[in-house]
């Protein structure tokens, strides 16, 4: 790991208060506030809570920074935490199942498990339910990834 990941890192805990025990990158995230971010959000885990964040996207193309669209809306920062213990449930459930949900096309209980060779030929993503109603989709790096 490079200095400035150590660096960066090591800032987390201490505005946490703790060390680190999980961490992983959700390569796309979606929740049932609507917040829906195509680009992912950093996940770790700090004693017993969830925090999740996105930063700031610069588009590249091979490393060189592509001009910003005039029209493109100001970022806005998606931060937010929960326990494990406020995880009700958790499975994988289709992608384009989950972008029904968050638009309100679907209920979210009706998100079931897709069977193997749905799920083989599809994008999988992980739904987090928890005690208080809200609900969470992370395309985590392993598909078969769950929060412990």
């Amino acid at each position: 790991m490079d200095k400035k990941t150590l660096d960066f890192l090591e800032e987390l805990e201490s505005r946490r208060g703790g060390k680190i025990t999980y961490r992983t990158y959700s390569t796309w995230f979606a929740d049932s506030f609507g917040n829906l971010r195509e680009y992912g959000v950093f996940l770790y885990k700090v004693n017993d809570v969830y925090y999740y964040e996105d930063f700031e996207r610069q588009p590249t193309l091979f490393g060189i920074k592509l001009p910003e669209r005039k029209n493109k809306e100001p970022y806005e920062k998606l931060e937010g935490s929960f326990t494990g213990d406020d995880i009700v449930s958790q499975h994988p459930v289709l992608k384009s199942k989950a972008v029904k949900a968050i638009q309100g096309r679907i209920k979210y209980e009706d998100l079931a498990v897709p069977n193997p060779v749905t799920a083989f030929f599809s994008q999988v993503v992980n739904k987090v339910q928890l005690s208080d109603g809200r609900v969470f989709f992370f395309e985590l790096m392993s598909p078969k990834e769950r929060l412990n």
